[in-house]
C-alpha cells in the first residue's frame, strides 16, 4: 500500500475487517485514529513515531482541527459548494 496517511474514526477496531485496517498501511504511513476512547492495541503504550491518537468524538476534534488550522472558512465553502441542501438547513 503506497498511501502516506491513513485515518480510522469512530470506531473500537475490535471487529474485522476494521481491525485490519493499521496494519495495512506500510510502516512509513501516518496512523491517525480519532475515537472517544483508547483502541486497542492503538492506544499511547502502542504509538509508534508515525501514528497518533486524538481522544473525543469525532465530530469535536474535526471541528478542533478546522478550528486550529484555521480552515473553517475553506471548509464551509466546500459544504455550501457540495452539498447546498443540507448546509443551507443548519
Amino acid at each position: 500500500n503506497d498511501s502516506e496517511v491513513g485515518i480510522v474514526m469512530g470506531t473500537s477496531l475490535k471487529g474485522q475487517p476494521f481491525s485490519l485496517l493499521p496494519r495495512m498501511l506500510n510502516e512509513k504511513a501516518w496512523k491517525i485514529a480519532i475515537n472517544r476512547s483508547l483502541i486497542g492495541k492503538f492506544g499511547y503504550n502502542f504509538l509508534s513515531i508515525n501514528s497518533l491518537f486524538l481522544q473525543g468524538t469525532t465530530d469535536d476534534v474535526i471541528k478542533k482541527i478546522i478550528h486550529d488550522c484555521d480552515w473553517q472558512e475553506d471548509f464551509d465553502a466546500f459544504l455550501k459548494s457540495n452539498y447546498p441542501d443540507e448546509y443551507n438547513t443548519q
